[in-house]
């Protein structure tokens, strides 16, 4: 492979780019859901994944994806992501078969919210028209990115199809965030709504968010930043 790259380098010329993950990914669960429809062939999840007819469906799944994607991926990079899917449609039906499907997947889906508005603000902080933050601003932005979904406000979907438009989510407030943090966020997003493309302001009409009344049930995390607590939050709740 590196020998490859150095080849395209002394011709002066850019290596093909391979394509992403989620191209995989993608390709993966739609060959196999197809697998399941055209062919009735489905992995059985109450064995192993690596028993003869399991395995015999991880190489359906190969091929297919082969006919999609070409050689752009190896047998055992596509086997690996076959074997990743197995896991989540096993887990999932443990969970299904134990009562614990729904309240995973609203958990899960919670999560992804909480990293997508993380991720959101990132872009808008670290991109070439930067917010109008003050230098102690800048740097508590910073600090609150760094923590993970520590500091974002936990959103609660009016529908179980996170991916749909027309919806709307009630923001719950942190119990402990300051008047600091709130300002903060307000500024990256009115910031990123006004530099946003018209493509994603349609989208943001859609998705209307509603500020409630309501507090996030999350726990309180430990070891918070002092700036992003509020003034008059009881001590012992942190």
């Amino acid at each position: 492979m590196r020998q490859e790259l150095d080849s395209w380098k002394a011709a002066g010329r850019k290596p093909p780019k391979k394509k992403s993950d989620r191209a995989l990914t993608t390709e993966v669960r739609r060959n196999y859901r197809e697998l399941c429809v055209v062919k009735k062939v489905s992995y059985d999840l109450d064995l192993r994944v690596d028993c003869l007819h399991n395995r015999k469906v991880t190489n359906e799944v190969i091929s297919a994806v082969h006919g999609t994607l070409g050689s752009s991926y190896t047998d055992q990079e596509i086997t690996a992501y076959c074997h990743k899917y197995f896991t989540h449609l096993r887990d999932d039906h443990r969970r299904k078969q134990n009562g614990k499907l729904d309240g995973h997947r609203k958990r899960s889906s919670r999560t992804i919210r909480l990293k997508r508005k993380l991720e959101k603000r990132r872009n808008i902080v670290e991109s070439n028209k930067p917010p109008p933050l003050s230098t102690e601003q800048m740097a508590h932005a910073k600090a609150m990115l760094d923590a993970d979904v520590t500091y974002m406000s936990s959103d609660e979907s009016d529908t179980e199809n996170d991916d749909c438009y027309g919806r709307v989510r009630k923001v719950r407030r942190l119990s402990w965030e300051s008047k600091k943090l709130i300002e903060l966020k307000d500024i990256i997003d009115n910031h990123g709504l006004k530099c946003a493309s018209k493509q994603s302001k349609a989208k943001m009409v859609l998705l209307k968010r509603d500020s409630s009344c309501d507090i996030s049930t999350r726990p309180v995390p430990k070891n918070l930043l002092n700036w992003a607590v509020d003034i008059f939050y009881p001590e012992d709740g942190l």
